[in-house]
């Protein structure tokens, strides 16, 4: 009985060791500076990337695969394939009415790429899409992995980040994910760079409401969010709600947080509408901006970009919005001008 204990005691020891050594074999290779939901390792001479929740890892994927033919599910991850020049490795997108890229539009049109339209797409129409990777989007529901345990599947979890320049770091991870690391890191480090030319350091802090506009309902982002950081490094004090969840208001709250407010940013979808102005707001916004002098602005995310080319040009809006609180009267592709306090 003594020996059987023993020999237990030894196979703990030695399965400890094991995973000791497996650990010390995992070495950082690219920890990220603003992106916090990934970071790329080194682990028995394979490169892995590294999914990340709460600083946990919850997922790892191998670069050595390197795939050649891609299906997306959010239009937003062309860009990233965009900025690497890989648009001819995609063969599969949801949406491609939505397409805003040249050469992707192209290879829809000559059958090159299949557009699946909706969101509804079984894992055999991506049998038979030729796709050989798969960049996901996690919070669609369904795991990709779970399905094709053998094909490369990057999670893009980008829209978690609350930095700008993080959700644009996720360049890196695709990078490294299509094989071109440095050819990532490189395009980064110039976004990186010339964000950082256009931060502000010292200002007068006007204070910004964001409501994000729905047609019936008000959304506000957490006072840590992206907003904050954003309208921070572009001079502004962000105005969110408390906790770490985005909240509906009613016309209520929304006057309320508004007297609080020198500014309204409203952040809405308007598709196809080119044309935006004061009047366009809700009528009890409208009527309150005609006794109560504020800027107004409008972003209009159907038109202007703002869920695609904008992930990777966090400069341009940093400058944009900079710009527009300081009274400039620059003009400006993501936020729009709809009336001034002054």
């Amino acid at each position: 009985m003594r020996s059987l204990g023993l020999f237990i005691i030894i196979l703990i020891l030695a399965s400890c060791n094991s995973n000791s050594e497996q650990n010390q074999q995992a070495r950082v290779i690219y920890q990220p500076a603003y992106a916090t939901a990934f970071r790329i390792v080194e682990m028995q001479g394979d490169t892995l990337i590294e999914i990340l929740k709460n600083s946990q890892v919850i997922q790892r994927e191998s670069c050595k695969k390197k795939p050649q033919n891609l299906a997306v599910f959010s239009t937003t991850h062309i860009h990233y394939l965009s900025q690497l020049n890989f648009q001819n490795t995609l063969v599969a997108t949801v949406y491609g009415s939505r397409v805003d890229d040249s050469v992707v539009r192209e290879r829809i049109r000559n059958n090159q790429c299949v557009n699946w339209e909706n969101t509804e797409v079984s894992k055999e129409q991506v049998a038979v899409s030729g796709a050989q990777g798969i960049l996901s989007l996690p919070y669609e529901g369904r795991n990709w992995k779970s399905f094709f345990p053998e094909m490369p599947v990057l999670p893009m979890f980008e829209y978690e980040e609350r930095h700008p320049l993080g959700r644009a770091e996720w360049l890196v991870a695709v990078g490294f994910f299509m094989g071109k690391s440095k050819q990532s890191i490189d395009a980064f480090k110039q976004i990186e760079n010339k964000y950082m030319s256009h931060k502000v350091e010292q200002a007068s802090q006007p204070k910004v409401a964001v409501l994000a506009y729905s047609g019936s309902a008000w959304t506000i982002a957490p006072s840590q969010s992206f907003w904050s950081v954003l309208l921070a490094n572009a001079g502004g004090t962000y105005l969110g709600c408390e906790g770490d969840k985005s909240q509906e208001y009613d016309t209520e709250q929304v006057i309320e947080l508004l007297n609080q407010a020198d500014v309204y940013l409203e952040v809405n979808y308007r598709e196809g509408d080119t044309h935006f102005d004061l009047n366009d707001l809700n009528p009890k916004l409208s009527a309150y901006f005609q006794t109560n002098k504020k800027s107004v602005f409008g972003c209009n995310t159907a038109m202007n970009g703002f869920f695609g080319p904008a992930l990777l040009e966090p400069d341009v809006l940093l400058l944009e919005l900079k710009n527009q609180l300081s009274n400039s009267n620059s003009e400006s592709k993501y936020f729009q001008k709809l009336n001034s306090a002054n």
